[in-house]
């Protein structure tokens, strides 16, 4: 199947639409938006097996950095994002556009990940046919949680998933199979909370891929598409991941001052992508790191100072793979944020 986008946003220009509708198939909207151009291709990535081929025109304006749409501006790297979320065996980017050139980098790596969910799909039709069981208990125990914690053996598990080398490799890339992970669960709750629950299983296990590696090397990417202030020191953050399917990346917020001083940190919040293009939004809660700290950030809310909203996204090492910042002001509880201002 081929799939062909072509767009065109006049916006000061002449000809833009028409070039656009020139180029035999034309899909037009009334306004090309960002919300219509990212929602098409959400829309093609459902659509991904019936996809062979993407050609994507766009005639308007361009900047170093990406496209001007009627609403608002598509940097390359959303554009990026939204293309690989296709996942066409072949994809096609025609710009006419000043500075045209510059989009090379929504292209760059166009394929990357690619091989490895091929790879991962060939080691699952592999493994020996039957019905597995992985249990966080044996029949005769309890399973446990603590607060701030959550469940001892999901808990375990993911961190299996994290840190665990790759027992099982299949074409260039290299997994964790199921009994790594069982086994490396198991050590890390008998570790922390003594053998009160011992994860069991049951059935052929050993040669089912749960999970790609990442012990030695940051799997796939997170992009942050936008920081929003809500009241007082929260705010939303928006992260599309790409290529981090079931595995866990964890997120922080740090509020500084105009002058870089840290004056809030948030707890580190966990998250998991299902898809291998996924976007997931979290709201952290910046803590002041101290009582002259929480007096400064309620006055740069009275005087409407902006601050800087820092985020981080971690992966399992610690290492940031993304970091995002914006400069807003904080709003007092009893005003109201206007959604989508940063």
């Amino acid at each position: 199947m081929l799939t062909f986008l072509s767009v065109g946003v006049n916006r000061g220009l002449r000809f833009a639409e028409v070039d656009a509708a020139r180029l035999a198939l034309f899909l037009k909207w009334s306004a090309a938006t960002k919300r219509a151009v990212t929602g098409y291709l959400e829309n093609a990535a459902w659509k991904a097996r019936r996809i062979e081929t993407l050609l994507l025109f766009f005639s308007g304006h361009g900047s170093e950095l990406g496209l001007r749409l009627h609403d608002d501006h598509l940097s390359y790297r959303e554009l990026g994002v939204g293309l690989r979320g296709v996942g066409a065996k072949r994809t096609i980017l025609v710009l006419d556009t000043c500075h045209a050139g510059a989009g090379r980098s929504a292209v760059a790596g166009i394929d990357e990940g690619a091989q490895a969910r091929q790879d991962h799909i060939r080691a699952m039709l592999s493994a020996v046919p039957g019905m597995r069981l992985l249990a966080g208990s044996a029949g005769d125990q309890l399973s446990r949680e603590s607060p701030g914690v959550g469940g001892h053996f999901t808990t375990a598990l993911l961190s299996a998933l994290e840190t665990t080398p790759g027992d099982i490799t299949y074409g260039a890339t290299s997994f964790i199979s199921d009994r790594a992970a069982l086994r490396a669960a198991r050590c890390y709750m008998i570790d922390r909370w003594g053998a009160a629950q011992t994860p069991v299983h049951m059935g052929p296990i050993g040669d089912f891929p749960l999970s790609r590696a990442q012990d030695t090397a940051t799997v796939g990417s997170a992009h942050i598409t936008s920081i929003v202030p809500l009241g007082g020191s929260t705010a939303q953050v928006s992260i599309a991941f790409l290529e981090r399917r079931l595995v866990p990346s964890n997120v922080r917020m740090s509020l500084l001052a105009p002058d870089g001083r840290p004056l809030a940190l948030s707890d580190v919040f966990s998250v998991m992508s299902t898809r291998p293009l996924q976007s997931l939004a979290v709201n952290l809660f910046g803590r002041p790191l101290s009582s002259a700290a929480s007096v400064t950030l309620k006055l740069h809310a009275r005087l409407r100072i902006p601050i800087r909203w820092h985020v981080e996204v971690l992966d399992n090492h610690g290492a940031a793979i993304e970091q995002g910042e914006v400069r807003a002001r904080i709003y007092l509880h009893d005003e109201v944020a206007p959604y989508g201002q940063s």
